[in-house]
């Protein structure tokens, strides 16, 4: 995926619907979860799932690059990096809500 993103970010400008497209599903599924998580009672009811989800998925997006770039990162060093800074953006929103 990152090198259909790079790709359309720079010379497949014919891509970027379906990049786009691909964005719009993974923070809707994002969304998704967080509003289980506020149905839940884990999560303020006020909190801007939207931003969060953009948030959440650059989190991701960025940890996963570090992971294909570094062989020194491994995959539970990655998926605890991403885990506690979606925790502190979570954390973060409820302490200002």
């Amino acid at each position: 995926m990152y090198v259909i993103i790079t790709h359309a970010a720079t010379a497949g400008p014919d891509l970027l619907p379906a990049v786009a497209e691909n964005n719009v599903a993974l923070r809707q599924l994002i969304e998704g979860m967080l509003a289980h998580a506020i149905t839940d009672g884990d999560l303020d009811p006020d909190a801007d799932l939207p931003s969060l989800a953009i948030g959440i998925a650059g989190i991701m997006r960025g940890v996963l690059v570090q992971l294909m770039v570094d062989d020194s990162v491994t995959p539970n060093a990655a998926a605890e990096a991403a885990a506690a800074l979606v925790d502190q953006a979570l954390r973060h929103s409820l302490a200002r809500a």
